[in-house]
């Protein structure tokens, strides 16, 4: 009976520490929904850049988001992620397009170099 007991007390002693790493383990749903919280703080993140004109920024947050949204697989938040993408890609477009028609008139006056042969 004491060996019993001794095989029984050595063998709870050796897997304590598998228990206790199996139990701070997150579970697999658990860690999804990490991810899914993360995607949408980032996705939040990224809007309220776009609405501050911070394109750029936003569109760095946003291709972030669309990473975790295809890891999720979830599709609903892809498309939500790359309407903002391309609304931020079409506010740069528009910009530059702007800064082009403001440089073009200023680039006409400059006059040509001669050629030095």
């Amino acid at each position: 009976m004491k060996k019993i007991l001794t095989t029984f007390l050595a063998l709870g002693f050796y897997l304590t520490p598998l228990t206790v790493m199996l139990m701070a383990q997150p579970a697999w749903g658990q860690a999804q929904n990490l991810r899914s919280l993360e995607a949408k703080r980032l996705l939040e993140e990224g809007i309220k850049l776009t609405q501050q004109q911070k394109h750029y920024q936003a569109i760095e947050i946003l291709q972030q988001t669309l990473i975790i949204a295809q890891e999720l697989k979830d599709q609903k938040s892809e498309e939500n992620v790359m309407v903002w993408l391309g609304f931020n890609y079409k506010a740069l477009e528009e910009k530059l397009k702007a800064q082009e028609q403001i440089l073009q008139p200023n680039l006409e006056s400059i006059p040509c170099c001669e050629r030095l042969d």
